[in-house]
């Protein structure tokens, strides 16, 4: 888990950039990469926050602003944990994301449960859990609840076990679970697993 962030942001934005150029330069997309290797969330969120701001809105549900708009949520989640934020203010910061599409980082499906991966619950699909923490995976970030779009078999998950997938959906809820620990609760609705890149 050690270079989960610096491997598994590069990946998620590796499949955007054949689409993304038009909306989001690749010297803004680097940059904030950089922010996010660094867990550096204040110069994170400000940069995200501000690059979507200046995507266009019939354009907000592209692929581009769904992965920008991830990376603000682990960003301000990242203030939240390490108090630069109070919880109200970290939720007030991406509640508008409700209603609009994410879209994960890459990360490895597994039968066995383990931080910063897609598993099963008690060897159900209809909702699969997923979490994000930081490089060492101490910090807990978020903790996401997968609502699969269309149905998948535990057969068809367990084919899947070990493989990379980027979770795309739409943000159904955020809320703020954890007091020492303080991280988002997230629901994504109709999601996809869709495969992820390769290293």
């Amino acid at each position: 888990m050690k270079k989960f962030l610096i491997l598994l942001f590069i990946l998620s934005v590796a499949f955007t950039r054949s689409h993304a150029q038009e909306l989001v330069p690749d010297a803004q997309f680097s940059t904030l990469i950089g922010f996010l290797n660094e867990e550096n969330w204040p110069e994170a969120a400000k940069l995200s926050e501000a690059i979507l701001k200046k995507i266009p809105g019939n354009k907000q549900d592209d692929d581009a602003p769904a992965v920008i708009r991830y990376m603000h949520i682990i960003s301000e989640a990242g203030l939240m944990y390490m108090g630069k934020l109070t919880k109200t203010e970290a939720l007030k910061n991406v509640s508008g994301y409700i209603g609009h599409t994410i879209f994960s980082p890459s990360r490895y499906t597994s039968l066995k449960y383990g931080l910063n991966r897609i598993v099963s619950s008690d060897n159900k699909t209809d909702t699969l859990a997923s979490s994000c923490t930081n490089r060492k995976g101490t910090d807990l970030y978020t903790s996401e609840s997968i609502v699969p779009a269309h149905p998948i078999t535990i057969d068809e998950f367990k084919s899947y076990d070990g493989k990379l997938f980027r979770i795309g959906g739409v943000l159904k809820s955020i809320s703020v679970a954890g007091n020492m620990m303080p991280h988002f609760n997230i629901v994504i609705d109709k999601a996809i697993l869709e495969p992820g890149d390769k290293q």
